[in-house]
């Protein structure tokens, strides 16, 4: 009887360890076949196109960090091209009642970037409630500074951003470019999406993608690729937004776009 039952255990433990080795080694398959799409997803979008020397590059950033988890590393290299690139801030970060210091930390971010503060536009909508000020006023304001400035690229919220205040702007942005009668090329940028970025937390070998469904809708996604240098000094900028970083969720957020590349759907 008892070796009966050794006989019985060993044939347990035996198709235990058989159960377990198929386990692990359909979990393993399915984890290479992920990262392997991963790979071949980012192979397929086209690299960016980057301003040249004395090119004008203006930036909608609706609150003081969008302009640096999603194009800090588009503004480094276009700086390092040799272009002009300004940045305007349209509501005033102080939806908690943290204006100046998120003001003091844009200057930071912006500075460790390499963009002279007399680049800096600041219109002082309040946080939030862009959906509260005149349509007419938003498209005024945002027409006037493109015809002053006359960029040759504009970087924008994209519309299917789930955050109010950087839909209002990139819906008002994109009007404005598609009547435009200078031929401007628009880089628009994701930040808010229930599917986006995936995975959310810091994992700087990843690389950023559009979420399935957006990808499917169509629009000329683009990658930009970043050098390590480039991405370390994305990375301290990042860090200038401590009163961020202090909020578990936002700091996910932030840490999340600090990826291989950044992300842009180009309309002409």
């Amino acid at each position: 009887m008892k070796k009966l039952l050794k006989r019985l255990l060993r044939k347990r433990i035996f198709l235990v360890l058989v159960l377990s080795l198929l386990v692990l080694g359909t979990l393993i398959f399915h984890g290479e076949a992920k990262k392997k799409q991963s790979f071949d997803k980012i192979d397929f979008l086209q690299e960016i196109e980057l301003p040249r020397n004395k090119e004008r590059v203006l930036i909608f950033t609706p609150h003081p960090d969008d302009e640096t988890i999603a194009a800090s590393g588009f503004i480094q290299m276009a700086l390092l091209k040799g272009a002009d690139v300004k940045i305007v801030l349209v509501t005033d970060g102080n939806k908690y009642h943290l204006k100046n210091t998120r003001y003091q930390e844009f200057y930071l971010a912006t500075a460790i970037l390499g963009v002279p503060e007399e680049n800096l536009v600041f219109l002082n909508y309040p946080d939030g409630h862009l959906d509260r000020i005149s349509p007419l006023r938003l498209f005024l304001d945002f027409a006037g500074l493109i015809d002053s400035y006359l960029p040759d690229y504009v970087l924008f919220p994209a519309p299917e951003d789930m955050h109010k205040d950087h839909k209002i702007t990139g819906l008002l942005v994109a009007d404005i470019l598609k009547n435009y009668p200078k031929r401007i090329k628009g880089y628009q940028y994701l930040v808010h999406h229930r599917y986006f970025p995936k995975p959310q937390k810091f994992a700087p070998n990843s690389y950023l993608l559009p979420p399935d469904k957006i990808w499917q809708e169509g629009g000329s996604w683009q990658k930009l690729s970043l050098p390590r240098e480039v991405l370390l000094r994305k990375e301290a900028a990042v860090f200038a937004y401590r009163s961020q970083l202090s909020v578990p969720f936002l700091r996910r957020l932030l840490f999340s776009f600090l990826r291989k590349n950044e992300l842009f759907k180009v309309s002409l």
